[in-house]
């Protein structure tokens, strides 16, 4: 039944968030939209950034699942910014709220999951330590990340496809360059 609550409450925060912002959304307001009492909701949750940290919890690992079908990074960043749109109210409201940075978690995650499996890859091949794949990998997920929260900023204007295009097309080149160089400096 606990998980049902959860859930309960992360639809009614979501049709909430059709019409408001989320820095707008009261518990009260939310628990009479989910159907349940604030006692139950404190039950679940310190706060509504909590379910909202909750709710993305839950969309990294569906997004995370769906991608790990994609044999290459650009296809779960392609699906990963999709989502996005699918969600726009959450994402839009979020990002211009309190808890951004439950949004900014949630896209370095699926980034990271995304990149990592091809810099492990390349880094193996061109004989680069881990510690300096790994490192590679946070310069360019925060970049790819620091992108995708721009392009959210802006409403998400623009074609997906396009903003993906370019992002893999630079990080690829990345990729490479950053681990030829750290493996030329051993």
């Amino acid at each position: 039944m606990s998980d049902l609550t959860k859930y309960a409450l992360a639809e009614a925060l979501r049709e909430l968030l059709e019409r408001k912002r989320l820095d707008d959304i009261t518990v009260t307001e939310l628990c009479t939209a989910g159907g349940v009492k604030r006692q139950t909701f404190y039950y679940h949750f310190h706060d509504i950034y909590e379910l909202v940290g909750w709710m993305f919890d839950r969309r990294t690992q569906r997004v995370i699942e769906e991608s790990r079908r994609d044999r290459d990074w650009r296809g779960a960043l392609l699906r990963l910014m999709r989502t996005a749109r699918e969600e726009s109210a959450l994402m839009l409201n979020t990002v211009h709220s309190v808890s951004r940075e439950q949004l900014e978690k949630y896209l370095l995650r699926v980034v990271e999951f995304a990149l990592w499996g091809r810099i492990r890859e390349a880094a193996q091949r061109e004989g680069v330590p881990e510690e300096d794949a790994k490192f590679v990998l946070r310069l360019l997920e925060h970049g790819v990340g620091g992108i995708l929260m721009d392009w959210l900023d802006e409403g998400m204007a623009g074609d997906a496809q396009q903003v993906c295009d370019r992002l893999c097309m630079l990080t690829e080149e990345d990729i490479l360059g950053l681990l030829r160089r750290f493996g030329r400096r051993r």
